[in-house]
């Protein structure tokens, strides 16, 4: 009976722990976690931890490769989580909803889910997430042909959402994405410039996803 006390609260921490891997981009230990979850969700009949841990296996997957598998996991996830009645962290849901249908190219489903998670994040006071909309915002402008200030407007809004929260993981994603929409457009100069000094803040954490792809950038840049 102790042991099976314990179920909830385990379940509830791995599957937390995958959702924040999830926000920190890293797939390996997302898919870790969320694994386990699921199995101690499924085995404890825990239907909230088994959404927070569908959404983030199926978000991994689909960065790892799996799309058609990881896109319908990622949504039967949210399906189930919005069936529990929950409100929290809806913006998470739907803001990974709109990565996945960026990468996937469907820029109209991609669009909807980010109304949603702005909606959300506006009504319940889910800021911690700001300045990743204000990216995935000017990231799908870009896509949707937008004009050049209206796309750099919200990319530069991320990066100071980012720098006011201290979210100092979000900022190298945005000045990364910032600097690819500069690259696309011949501006090698000023993407290495504005890169280059948000990646020399950091002393350590080189082996995340974000600094990871930030240092490749600014490789490529020279």
């Amino acid at each position: 009976m102790r042991v099976a006390k314990k179920m909830p609260s385990l379940a509830w921490a791995l599957a937390v722990a995958a959702h924040i891997f999830q926000i920190n981009h890293d797939t390996a230990a997302t898919v870790r976690f969320a694994s386990e979850a699921m199995d101690t969700a499924r085995e404890h009949h825990l239907p909230q931890w088994l959404a927070l841990g569908e959404r983030c296996m199926g978000w991994a997957m689909h960065h790892l490769g799996d799309l058609e598998t990881g896109l319908n996991l990622q949504r039967q996830g949210v399906r189930r989580w919005y069936d529990t009645g929950a409100m929290i962290h809806t913006t998470h849901c739907e803001v990974m909803l709109t990565d996945t249908f960026l990468r996937e190219g469907q820029t109209a489903a991609a669009r909807a889910h980010l109304d949603v998670a702005r909606a959300h994040r506006a009504g319940y006071g889910e800021d911690y997430l700001s300045a990743e909309i204000d990216r995935l915002e000017g990231l799908l402008l870009h896509y949707e042909q937008a004009p050049a200030e209206i796309v750099a407007e919200y990319l530069v809004n991320s990066l100071s959402t980012a720098r006011r929260q201290g979210a100092h993981l979000l900022e190298p994603r945005t000045a990364t994405t910032f600097a690819r929409v500069l690259v696309e457009k011949d501006e090698c100069h000023s993407a290495a410039g504005l890169l280059a000094p948000v990646y020399g803040w950091f002393s350590e954490g080189f082996d995340t996803a974000d600094l990871k792809e930030a240092k490749a950038l600014l490789d490529e840049l020279g």
